[in-house]
């Protein structure tokens, strides 16, 4: 799946609807659709219904170039830790940049698009990342001052 096709899904498709034949299950209701993305998926429906047969669905998107990165940002475990070098995001998701967050944070004014940065801690008060989201993307970045720090993962809310 590529990320034109992952970036036009509608919130709250049933996994078996997107077409993909070899989705690989990473974490519970984490799926792989393609080099570095990944769905998240929940067993109940847009009602909150348990029970629908056409569950799983779709509810969330990722670009994570590594499995340590995938797993702190879904599982929310700060205590796993990050290899160097990250790669840039994909064009698609890297709004012409290089992902970094002094250029995202300077650009983010200027796309016209809602954005927003906040710090998000564990149920335990332990930072686990910094957002920075610019309209349906969400950039994480691991260290809470670094300023020129690669984004280590995105979480893309999908279109409803």
């Amino acid at each position: 799946m590529n990320w034109d096709e992952i970036l036009n899904l509608n919130a709250w498709t049933p996994l078996s609807e997107i077409g993909i034949v070899d989705v690989e299950p990473i974490i519970d209701g984490i799926f792989r659709v393609g080099r570095d993305a990944y769905l998240r998926t929940q067993q109940y429906n847009e009602r909150l219904e348990m029970g629908d047969s056409q569950a799983p669905f779709v509810t969330m998107a990722y670009w994570a170039p590594s499995m340590e990165g995938l797993r702190r940002l879904v599982l929310s475990d700060p205590s796993i830790r990050i290899a160097e070098p990250i790669p840039v995001p994909p064009p698609e998701l890297a709004m012409g940049m290089n992902g970094r967050y002094l250029e995202l944070a300077k650009q983010a004014p200027l796309t016209g698009q809602k954005y927003s940065e906040r710090a998000v801690y564990s149920n335990k008060g332990v930072f686990l990342k910094k957002l920075l989201r610019i309209g349906p993307l969400g950039y994480c970045f691991m260290d809470r001052e670094e300023r020129d720090e690669q984004a280590f993962a995105i979480e893309i809310s999908l279109r409803k």
